[in-house]
């Protein structure tokens, strides 16, 4: 049986960047979509193309939220599609940020107020 969460080889990621002819453009004007990484191949293909066909249709802008690095090979099928606006929330990456770790604090307190 095959399991989704086996390394897909790179030469199929690379292929399918080459092919890929559909491109995603930032519009600004204030309608968004949040895609959120799952780190499954097959989840990654589905929603580019469900967003692609948001973004041409409704002129909607996608965002994407990832806990993965950049040279995750995963993340070159949202570079083909140039999804460009990706937030990542890898904790050991933005543990040490002040800022967020600022934000954070002042939230939790307002919370509880």
């Amino acid at each position: 049986m095959y399991s989704f969460r086996k390394k897909i080889k790179q030469s199929l990621i690379r292929s399918f960047v080459k092919i890929n002819k559909f491109k995603i453009k930032d519009y600004y004007l204030g309608k968004n979509i949040l895609l959120v990484d799952r780190n499954l191949p097959e989840s990654n293909l589905i929603t580019s193309y469900f967003s692609y066909i948001l973004n041409k249709k409704y002129n909607y802008d996608i965002y994407l939220l990832t806990s993965q690095s950049k040279n995750n090979q995963l993340n070159e099928i949202y570079n083909s599609f140039q999804i460009n606006n990706i937030f990542n929330i890898n904790i050991k990456k933005n543990f040490f940020d002040v800022l967020i770790l600022f934000k954070s604090f002042l939230f939790f307190i307002y919370s509880f107020f």
